[in-house]
């Protein structure tokens, strides 16, 4: 009787702790049939396709197993991602140029050249479906006039305003808000990262004030992912910057109480290419392990990630592949060669991805 009781005892305690490790242990109504592994699997990244998913899993599995040759203590478990197009919808526009638009829309109309520049810009643009060289310092030039002077937590605030405006494409992405866009198998990555003691950084090459912003928004109206996604984990391009009160751009100026800092000036460090290598030393002091991106510019984070190559190194390369859900492009036969050259894990958002958006 006595060993009865202990089995009993056991068997609770055991449940008690699967329920505290995040398993959903239930029954099915008919048959009170307990889910099996696999099923605890599918709870987890849910909207993975089936192979990616045990893939990650395996992975995680691996690396957090203190018995395994491919453990990785939890101070080395960091992790990196670009932005837009890895997590975030970045058509017909990257973020950053339509919370540009957006704030010279709405709080500059009486600047008549400077939207008459902005809409020459993205009609350019818009017309032949990419941005060069001389694209890029445009959009520098109008950021310069648009955010000259102000403090870079207002600049925040236009950015999370944004996010809560409906989607332009109304008739592909009717009733949804950027906020939405984001990509509901990437979000359900990060929270399964961060369940296994990862650091999550975003490394974009959008404003770092930029981010602030739309990560904001993205915590606010989807809490239930409760990433760990605070300033301290968000890097991106800088500016040169100073204090309100500092008029007379003195190096000898004093920060008074509720000063603030506001842009004042031109670039300072853009994040993109190897410049994210560069910025994620600066900002984290070591490596990722894990790190994920969708264009070129993530290239150098990516083989920064891959380290010595072995099982413990991950990266992957988001392939728009699905005109029909979100849009086609980075289909480069360039791309795909430096993927089998460099052990890069190629993510195709039409094989991999079941649902793309929140929303």
């Amino acid at each position: 009787m006595k060993k009865i009781i202990t089995y009993i005892a056991g068997a609770i305690i055991l449940l008690g702790i699967g329920g505290f490790a995040g398993y959903k242990l239930t029954c099915t109504p008919k048959n009170d049939t307990p889910v099996t592994p696999d099923d605890i699997a599918i709870l987890k990244l849910p909207s993975w396709s089936d192979d990616m998913r045990d893939s990650i899993l395996n992975y995680l599995q691996d690396i957090t197993d203190r018995s395994s040759p491919l453990y990785v203590p939890p101070e080395d478990r960091i992790a990196t991602f670009d932005m837009d197009g890895t997590f975030l919808l970045e058509k017909p526009f990257a973020m950053d140029v339509l919370i540009l638009e957006y704030h010279i829309h709405k709080n500059m109309k009486d600047s008549t050249s400077l939207n008459n520049k902005l809409d020459t810009f993205l009609s350019r643009v818009d017309s032949v479906g990419y941005m060069t060289e001389d694209d890029y310092k445009t959009l520098d030039s109008l950021k310069m006039r648009a955010f000259d002077k102000l403090p870079e937590d207002n600049i925040a605030e236009i950015a999370y305003n944004f996010m809560l405006t409906d989607v332009k494409d109304s008739i592909r992405f009717r009733g949804h808000r950027y906020v939405d866009m984001f990509y509901k198998p990437m979000l359900e990555l990060f929270s399964e990262l961060q369940k296994n003691e990862f650091k999550v950084f975003v490394v974009s090459g959008a404003d770092r004030t930029g981010l602030w912003g739309c990560i904001k928004a993205l915590k606010e109206k989807y809490p239930e992912y409760n990433l760990q996604l605070d300033r301290l984990n968000l890097i991106g391009s800088d500016w040169v910057l100073d204090a309100v009160g500092n008029t007379n751009n003195d190096p000898s100026y004093i920060f008074q109480h509720r000063d603030q800092v506001a842009r004042k000036g031109d670039t300072h460090v853009t994040s993109i290419m190897m410049q994210k290598v560069i910025n994620i030393y600066r900002h984290i002091g070591k490596p990722p392990i894990f790190s994920g991106g969708n264009t070129d510019g993530d290239f150098s984070m990516l083989n920064m990630a891959m380290g010595d190559s072995s099982a413990k190194h991950k990266a992957i390369l988001i392939w728009h592949d699905d005109d029909y859900r979100e849009y086609k492009y980075s289909t480069s036969e360039d791309w795909a060669k430096k993927i089998e050259q460099y052990g890069w894990i190629k993510v195709s958002m039409k094989d991999n991805f079941k649902k793309i958006f929140l929303k």
